[in-house]
């Protein structure tokens, strides 16, 4: 339960002016109220309960009562004050109601205050998306991992991967195929007739070669 002396005295606050304490029904933003209780939060029950029939046009009322002049002794035709000024069983005479305690200035700071924690609060939010998505995905990844993992020893099963012998037989006829066509097309050549200087002079340089042989030299 809020402290009810703290929410009297935040309620005396209340700018009627600014449209960012009040809701569109006229009651106390209680976002407001908890900047103006130091981060204390305040439910609208408990608000209602501490300062029954506290509105903005309850608090408007009150002081334009305060402003106007008065006419008698006592009460002189004044409207009662809001739940928030007549709160309480004080011993106060009635000619000296207690007056909102609003400061010069408070308005423009307490909105940038409200301006201030909507930032906060929208990063706050941006926060938790941020990390409900990270652990979506986090969730994700590990069950891909885990259909890898079954697929790829299925797949070993099946088609199981060489071993290191195998592999390194596999390089050895593959090299060994190589040499074999290698040989095949030297013996070729020596069939047909045709030496090495004949056929390197039938065959034409090419525009890069050519290049580099007329390219002076560097002394």
């Amino acid at each position: 339960m809020a402290d009810k002396e703290k929410v009297l005295a935040a309620l005396q606050k209340m700018d009627v002016n600014n449209d960012n304490h009040w809701t569109v029904s006229g009651e106390a933003k209680l976002e407001t109220l908890k900047f103006m209780l130091g981060g204390e939060m305040i439910t609208r029950d408990e608000l209602n309960t501490i300062a029954p029939g506290f509105s903005r046009d309850a608090m408007r009322a009150y002081l334009a009562n305060q402003a106007a002049p008065k006419t008698e002794a006592g009460n002189g035709g004044q409207a009662p004050a809001p739940a928030v000024a007549g709160a309480g069983t004080d011993d106060k005479p009635d000619d000296e109601p207690e007056q909102p305690e609003v400061a010069v200035g408070n308005a423009d700071r307490e909105a940038e205050i409200e301006a201030l924690a909507k930032k906060v609060n929208l990063a706050n939010e941006e926060i938790q998306r941020c990390q409900r998505v990270q652990a979506e995905m986090s969730e994700r990844i590990a069950v891909l991992q885990r259909d890898v993992q079954q697929a790829q020893s299925a797949l070993n099963k099946i088609a199981p991967p060489p071993t290191h012998i195998e592999t390194i037989q596999g390089y050895l006829s593959t090299n060994k195929r190589l040499m074999k066509r290698r040989g095949e097309a030297r013996r070729a050549v020596v069939n047909s007739g045709v030496s090495l200087s004949a056929l390197s002079a039938a065959i034409q340089p090419s525009a890069l070669d050519q290049a580099l042989r007329e390219r002076p030299r560097n002394r």
